[in-house]
């Protein structure tokens, strides 16, 4: 039962409106139209049309209030920032909205790999000191990329093929690296992970118990000029300018105080028209006379209401209600339950402690719930000294070590499949160590573990008495 009015996403929309927000966005003036400051209507500024963080007393600024998308012809004014390279708006959110969907703008990314000296008995990773060496490289998505760095004592290799989520928010990172640091063993790491974007991961250490390396990578979504795509939409609070950040992401539910689940999903204008009017297009009368269109036209009488209280540190402020609307989609919604769309972060959420309802939502507005993203799986490896490596569940990885000098080798290989639950992985697991071509120490097998709990995969008993014992260790981590 996802039939509803048209003019409920009308109505919707209208409560966006609250003249006063003034955004900016990294983006070409060709983004609205091919001929730039050419184009019929824009015209020089001779002062900014008011007062802004987003202007400078030097800006060259352009009036482009006429080039605006037809939808967003009810911004109070906009100007291009030639100075500065930004479009900047004053309007209501749903001119703000429609402006967002105009001025997408080419990304890449840009993959940093960090290699750090160990010492001592092997303790965290300081990573806020400086790396004993580093590469980064910047790549388009989807394209294979590689770079090496060679110094008097370091050599550092990357190839790296990455994909970026379609919302610029996550990363998906297939990649080989390559150290050689002077007195630590060289390595070799190929893995598999997914990153949010501008995060960074300690993905790999090899630590014999009394040096080592540990290995950080990051990852970043750009513009082409090089400003991070976080700041690609800013705006004004004030007298300051802050990163504009819209959650597309998929939340997982909140548990309340007191009882109850929150759950919430990001929706997108197109998106939004589809589940309201059942169809993924229609075209609608612009000069249709009924009274829906009407109340929607002169936004009164709106169903806004203030988020009940034990919801404000998610969804504070006022909202539109849709209770109403979710009840005639089928979905219960009991007297404590509560249903609404922030127009703020464009999200509608639900609050309610019927976990069965909880699922219909989720069905309905995540439609991509059930696919959920593959975890990030860090295994840690003891016996004399330690060894990690972080892979993506259902994929192998390996970190490979040796000590040209000494012929003395390490290998690595992992393939851990978590049970989606958080609870249990499933190891493959290939260790050996080598002295030339003899293997003096290693282990081929799969074992269940208990996340985050040591299991001893293989213990031993030398001619003098003495045991030894190796234990491993899966940490199913989110994604970072």
């Amino acid at each position: 039962m996802r039939i509803l009015t048209a003019s409920l996403l009308s109505i919707t929309l209208a409560a966006l409106a609250n003249a006063g927000e003034i955004i900016a966005w990294k983006a070409p003036i060709s983004n609205l139209a091919y001929e730039g400051v050419e184009a019929t209507g824009v015209a020089l500024l001779k002062n900014p049309p008011e007062k802004s963080p987003f202007f400078g007393d030097k800006d060259v600024l352009w009036d482009i209030r006429s080039i605006l998308p037809e939808e967003a012809a009810t911004a109070e004014w906009a100007v291009w920032n030639k100075t500065a390279r930004r479009i900047v708006v004053k309007g209501p959110w749903m001119a703000i909205r429609k402006m967002e969907e105009s001025l997408n703008t080419a990304s890449q990314c840009r993959i940093t790999v960090e290699a750090f000296r160990i010492g001592g008995d092997g303790g965290a990773p300081d990573f806020t000191k400086q790396p004993d060496a580093s590469i980064s490289l910047v790549t388009r998505s989807g394209q294979k990329a590689s770079g090496s760095r060679q110094g008097d004592d370091s050599t550092i290799k990357l190839e790296a093929e990455p994909t970026v989520g379609y919302r610029n928010d996550f990363i998906d990172l297939r990649m080989i690296v390559s150290t050689s640091l002077s007195g630590v063993p060289d390595l070799e790491i190929y893995t598999a992970l997914l990153f949010k974007a501008d995060k960074g991961v300690w993905v790999a250490r090899d630590f014999d118990g009394e040096s080592g390396t540990d290995i950080r990578v990051s990852a970043a979504i750009e513009l082409p000029d090089g400003t991070p795509y976080a700041e690609m939409m800013m705006r004004q609070e004030g007298d300051a300018v802050v990163p504009f950040r819209v959650d597309r992401s998929g939340r997982k539910p909140i548990v309340i105080e007191g009882g109850g689940t929150l759950v919430s999903a990001w929706l997108s204008f197109e998106n939004t028209k589809q589940f309201f009017t059942g169809e993924e297009s229609e075209e609608t009368d612009p000069f249709a006379d009924d009274a829906d269109t009407k109340v929607a036209a002169n936004y009164e009488g709106l169903p806004t209401t203030q988020a009940p209280e034990k919801l404000e540190p998610y969804f504070g402020g006022e909202v539109v209600d849709m209770r109403e609307t979710i009840r005639n989609m089928g979905i219960m919604v009991g007297e404590n339950d509560f249903v609404g769309f922030d127009p703020l972060n464009g999200r509608i959420f639900m609050f309610s402690k019927d976990k069965d309802e909880i699922d219909k939502f989720e069905q309905i507005f995540e439609p991509f719930c059930c696919l959920q993203a593959p975890e990030n799986v860090a295994v840690t490896l003891h016996d004399n000294g330690q060894k990690r490596l972080m892979g993506r569940s259902g994929q192998k990885a390996s970190l490979k070590s040796a000590r040209l000098e000494t012929k003395q080798t390490s290998d690595l290989e992992i393939e851990p499949t978590s049970n989606g639950e958080g609870t249990l992985v499933d190891l493959r697991v290939l260790y050996e160590e080598k002295s030339g071509k003899e293997v003096a120490k290693g282990f081929n097998t799969s074992a269940t573990l208990i996340t985050g709990e040591f299991l001893e995969i293989m213990t031993s008993k030398s001619p003098d008495g003495s045991d030894s014992a190796m234990k491993i260790k899966a940490e199913i981590l989110e994604v970072p």
